[in-house]
Protein backbone atom coordinates (compact mmCIF):
# COMPACT_ATOMS: atom_id res chain seq x y z
CA UNK A 1 0.00 0.00 0.00
CA UNK A 2 1.38 3.40 -0.88
CA UNK A 3 1.92 5.84 2.03
CA UNK A 4 -0.87 8.22 0.86
CA UNK A 5 -3.39 5.34 0.74
CA UNK A 6 -2.19 4.05 4.11
CA UNK A 7 -2.62 7.56 5.50
CA UNK A 8 -6.14 7.72 4.00
CA UNK A 9 -7.09 4.39 5.59
CA UNK A 10 -5.77 5.45 9.00
CA UNK A 11 -7.70 8.70 8.70
CA UNK A 12 -10.89 6.83 7.72
CA UNK A 13 -10.53 4.37 10.62
CA UNK A 14 -9.86 7.19 13.07
CA UNK A 15 -13.00 9.00 11.86
CA UNK A 16 -15.07 5.80 12.09
CA UNK A 17 -13.80 5.16 15.63
CA UNK A 18 -14.81 8.68 16.60
CA UNK A 19 -18.25 8.24 15.04
CA UNK A 20 -18.75 4.89 16.82
CA UNK A 21 -18.35 6.74 20.09
CA UNK A 22 -16.76 6.27 23.47
CA UNK A 23 -14.45 3.31 23.82
CA UNK A 24 -13.53 3.02 20.13
CA UNK A 25 -10.06 3.77 18.83
CA UNK A 26 -7.59 2.66 16.19
CA UNK A 27 -5.04 -0.02 17.05
CA UNK A 28 -1.81 1.86 16.39
CA UNK A 29 0.21 -1.36 16.67
CA UNK A 30 -1.66 -3.16 13.88
CA UNK A 31 0.45 -3.17 10.72
CA UNK A 32 -0.93 -4.24 7.36
CA UNK A 33 -0.69 -3.19 3.74
CA UNK A 34 -4.45 -3.32 3.22
CA UNK A 35 -6.13 -3.26 6.62
CA UNK A 36 -6.50 -1.52 9.96
CA UNK A 37 -7.97 -2.55 13.29
CA UNK A 38 -10.60 -0.80 15.37
CA UNK A 39 -10.52 -1.49 19.11
CA UNK A 40 -13.75 -1.19 21.05
CA UNK A 41 -15.27 -1.77 24.45
CA UNK A 42 -15.21 -5.21 26.08
CA UNK A 43 -12.34 -6.44 23.91
CA UNK A 44 -14.19 -5.82 20.63
CA UNK A 45 -11.90 -5.79 17.60
CA UNK A 46 -13.16 -4.91 14.15
CA UNK A 47 -10.88 -5.37 11.16
CA UNK A 48 -11.21 -2.92 8.26
CA UNK A 49 -10.02 -4.43 4.98
CA UNK A 50 -9.60 -2.43 1.77
CA UNK A 51 -8.09 -5.12 -0.45
CA UNK A 52 -11.27 -5.12 -2.58
CA UNK A 53 -11.70 -1.31 -2.61
CA UNK A 54 -10.62 -0.66 -6.22
CA UNK A 55 -12.83 -3.40 -7.66
CA UNK A 56 -15.98 -2.95 -5.58
CA UNK A 57 -15.65 0.50 -4.02
CA UNK A 58 -16.39 -1.10 -0.65
CA UNK A 59 -14.49 -1.41 2.57
CA UNK A 60 -15.10 -4.60 4.49
CA UNK A 61 -15.41 -4.93 8.24
CA UNK A 62 -15.05 -8.13 10.20
CA UNK A 63 -15.46 -8.71 13.92
CA UNK A 64 -12.49 -10.67 15.22
CA UNK A 65 -12.13 -12.84 18.30
CA UNK A 66 -9.29 -13.16 20.77
CA UNK A 67 -7.51 -16.54 20.54
CA UNK A 68 -10.30 -18.80 19.35
CA UNK A 69 -12.98 -18.92 16.72
CA UNK A 70 -13.83 -22.56 17.31
CA UNK A 71 -17.52 -22.98 16.65
CA UNK A 72 -18.17 -19.26 16.24
CA UNK A 73 -19.67 -17.55 13.22
CA UNK A 74 -17.80 -15.04 11.11
CA UNK A 75 -19.38 -11.59 11.25
CA UNK A 76 -18.60 -9.39 8.25
CA UNK A 77 -20.15 -6.52 6.31
CA UNK A 78 -19.18 -4.40 3.31
CA UNK A 79 -19.96 -0.69 3.04
CA UNK A 80 -19.33 1.70 0.17
CA UNK A 81 -16.31 3.92 0.91
CA UNK A 82 -18.19 6.90 -0.58
CA UNK A 83 -20.79 6.87 2.22
CA UNK A 84 -18.42 8.59 4.64
CA UNK A 85 -17.25 7.73 8.16
CA UNK A 86 -20.48 8.62 10.00
CA UNK A 87 -22.69 6.44 7.79
CA UNK A 88 -20.11 3.65 7.81
CA UNK A 89 -20.06 3.79 11.63
CA UNK A 90 -23.87 3.55 11.73
CA UNK A 91 -23.76 0.54 9.39
CA UNK A 92 -21.17 -1.13 11.63
CA UNK A 93 -23.27 -0.39 14.73
CA UNK A 94 -26.49 -1.58 13.10
CA UNK A 95 -25.41 -4.51 10.91
CA UNK A 96 -22.22 -5.88 12.47
CA UNK A 97 -21.98 -5.15 16.17
CA UNK A 98 -25.19 -6.69 17.60
CA UNK A 99 -24.49 -10.29 16.56
CA UNK A 100 -20.72 -9.91 16.78
CA UNK A 101 -20.73 -8.56 20.35
CA UNK A 102 -23.11 -11.32 21.44
CA UNK A 103 -20.78 -13.93 19.99
CA UNK A 104 -17.74 -12.11 21.40
CA UNK A 105 -19.21 -12.35 24.92
CA UNK A 106 -19.55 -16.13 24.45
CA UNK A 107 -15.94 -16.37 23.20
CA UNK A 108 -14.68 -14.41 26.22
CA UNK A 109 -16.53 -16.77 28.59
CA UNK A 110 -15.12 -19.76 26.68
CA UNK A 111 -11.60 -18.31 26.97
CA UNK A 112 -11.99 -17.78 30.74
CA UNK A 113 -13.15 -21.37 31.14
CA UNK A 114 -10.30 -22.61 28.95
CA UNK A 115 -7.80 -20.61 31.02
CA UNK A 116 -9.18 -22.11 34.25
CA UNK A 117 -9.01 -25.65 32.77
CA UNK A 118 -5.43 -24.98 31.64
CA UNK A 119 -4.44 -23.87 35.15
CA UNK A 120 -6.06 -26.98 36.68
CA UNK A 121 -4.26 -29.21 34.19
CA UNK A 122 -0.91 -27.52 34.86
CA UNK A 123 -1.42 -27.98 38.63
CA UNK A 124 -2.16 -31.71 38.16
CA UNK A 125 0.86 -32.05 35.87
CA UNK A 126 3.09 -30.43 38.51
CA UNK A 127 1.66 -32.72 41.19
CA UNK A 128 2.34 -35.78 39.03
CA UNK A 129 5.97 -34.73 38.50
CA UNK A 130 6.46 -35.17 42.26
CA UNK A 131 4.59 -38.51 42.39
CA UNK A 132 6.01 -40.30 39.34
CA UNK A 133 9.57 -41.62 39.58
CA UNK A 134 12.25 -39.77 37.65
CA UNK A 135 9.63 -37.60 35.98
CA UNK A 136 10.67 -34.92 33.52
CA UNK A 137 9.10 -31.46 33.51
CA UNK A 138 5.83 -31.60 31.57
CA UNK A 139 5.65 -30.42 28.00
CA UNK A 140 2.57 -28.19 27.92
CA UNK A 141 0.50 -27.08 24.96
CA UNK A 142 -2.86 -25.35 24.78
CA UNK A 143 -4.85 -28.57 25.10
CA UNK A 144 -2.60 -31.15 26.74
CA UNK A 145 0.44 -31.82 28.91
CA UNK A 146 2.82 -34.73 28.38
CA UNK A 147 4.96 -36.16 31.17
CA UNK A 148 7.68 -38.77 30.76
CA UNK A 149 8.93 -40.92 33.61
CA UNK A 150 11.24 -43.86 34.33
CA UNK A 151 10.87 -46.33 37.21
CA UNK A 152 13.81 -47.50 39.32
CA UNK A 153 13.45 -50.89 37.58
CA UNK A 154 14.05 -49.18 34.23
CA UNK A 155 10.44 -49.15 33.00
CA UNK A 156 9.41 -45.98 31.26
CA UNK A 157 6.18 -44.37 30.28
CA UNK A 158 4.26 -41.26 29.41
CA UNK A 159 1.18 -39.58 30.79
CA UNK A 160 -1.01 -37.41 28.56
CA UNK A 161 -3.18 -34.94 30.49
CA UNK A 162 -5.98 -33.38 28.47
CA UNK A 163 -7.91 -30.11 28.85
CA UNK A 164 -10.67 -31.76 30.87
CA UNK A 165 -7.95 -33.18 33.18
CA UNK A 166 -8.59 -36.71 31.97
CA UNK A 167 -5.45 -38.70 31.32
CA UNK A 168 -3.97 -41.38 29.16
CA UNK A 169 -1.01 -43.40 30.36
CA UNK A 170 1.44 -45.59 28.50
CA UNK A 171 3.90 -47.77 30.40
CA UNK A 172 6.46 -49.84 28.54
CA UNK A 173 7.97 -53.07 29.84
CA UNK A 174 6.21 -53.25 33.19
CA UNK A 175 6.18 -56.26 35.45
CA UNK A 176 3.08 -58.39 35.89
CA UNK A 177 2.86 -57.23 39.54
CA UNK A 178 2.66 -53.57 38.48
CA UNK A 179 0.09 -54.49 35.86
CA UNK A 180 -1.99 -56.24 38.55
CA UNK A 181 -1.80 -53.15 40.77
CA UNK A 182 -2.99 -50.97 37.90
CA UNK A 183 -5.81 -53.42 37.09
CA UNK A 184 -6.97 -53.40 40.74
CA UNK A 185 -6.85 -49.59 40.83
CA UNK A 186 -8.86 -49.37 37.60
CA UNK A 187 -11.43 -51.87 38.84
CA UNK A 188 -11.98 -49.84 42.01
CA UNK A 189 -12.66 -46.64 40.06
Amino acid sequence: MSPPLRHEIRYLVTEIASALGQGWTIDATYESNHAAMLLGPDEARVLLNVSDLQRSGKVHFQGTFPRTTKGHARHEIGVSRDRGPEVIAREIAWRLLPKYTEELAAVLVYNLEADAAYERRIAVAQELTTLLPDCQEPINSADRSVLSFRTPAGHWGTVDLFSDVSAGITIHSISVNVLRQIAHAVREQ
